[in-house]
């Protein structure tokens, strides 16, 4: 079934200490931004869950008519997780990798946002979905399509790259959440949309 790349355990665990500074409910002062945390009761363990690294597509290069995704997608440089109260992801996270050779190694991952977002579900139920449905080694990376307010799953391989939608607004009407696409037929079904301006829809 298709993986995530490595994250160590010194990492995570570093993200993990991060998160839980910038939780307010764990008694650590709110930091700027983080009133749109959810409210959770104390007792439910909070943990980070699945990590991904991040990469985006832009509308400059889907209208370019470029159709090979590995060479239309950018690198963002972060990393994305999935932070669980309990067994439910409601919120993410988001950090950095200390470059190669960094002092601190694995230890000085930075954590740049955690927040409240309605796409936490959703990956969570595309994570499931491909668990269940796509059968083969591929490389999970988190896909950002910022003018069409989308969260996907981009599904690597050496001769092969396929996509999940995990997250989208409602209106865009040749694509769906939990289909797997060929990287092709997504990227020609999303040329053809209206991209999304202003506050996506409420959902």
């Amino acid at each position: 079934m298709p993986r995530a790349p490595d994250i160590s355990a010194a990492a995570l665990a570093s993200i993990a200490r991060q998160v839980g500074a910038r939780l307010p409910a764990l008694g650590a002062p709110a930091p700027p931004g983080a009133a749109g945390l959810r409210e959770f009761d104390r007792e439910e363990p909070v943990v980070i869950g699945e990590s991904f690294p991040v990469y985006m597509l832009g509308l400059d290069v889907l209208q370019s008519g470029n159709r090979d995704l590995p060479q239309m997608v950018r690198q963002t440089g972060m990393w994305q997780h999935q932070v669980r109260y309990g067994s439910q992801a409601q919120d993410i996270a988001r950090s950095t990798p200390p470059p190669p050779g960094a002092a601190g190694g694995d230890q000085s991952w930075q954590v740049q946002e955690v927040a409240h977002s309605s796409a936490a579900s959703g990956i969570d139920a595309a994570i499931a979905w491909i668990d269940a449905n796509v059968h083969d080694d591929s490389v999970a990376n988190l896909l950002l399509v910022p003018a069409f307010f989308m969260t996907a799953f981009w599904l690597h391989e050496s001769n092969r790259d396929q996509v999940v939608i995990a997250d989208m607004p409602p209106g865009l009407s040749d694509l769906k959440p939990l289909q797997l696409y060929s990287a092709e037929d997504f990227l020609n079904k999303l040329s053809v949309e209206k991209p999304i301006s202003g506050v996506p829809p409420l959902r």
